[in-house]
């Protein structure tokens, strides 16, 4: 059986105005960036795609080195 990834699921969400800003989390998601491996982890509408989206659109926007 072949296994189909939904397009959606690779891309960054786009953010919206008037998000707030989660210092801590962000801090957090920097300092895991070297490690192999990192869980995100909360129930539906914590809001894990948007920390995810804020802590990757700068790094999309400057480009992959």
């Amino acid at each position: 059986m072949a296994l189909e990834v939904i397009a959606s699921k690779l891309l960054i969400p786009s953010l919206k105005n008037g998000l707030i800003s989660r210092p801590r989390l962000a801090g957090l998601m920097r300092r895991s960036a070297g490690l192999k491996l990192t869980l995100l982890s909360a129930s539906a509408g914590f809001g894990k795609s948007v920390l995810l989206a804020q802590w990757l659109t700068p790094i999309a926007q400057k480009g992959v080195e």
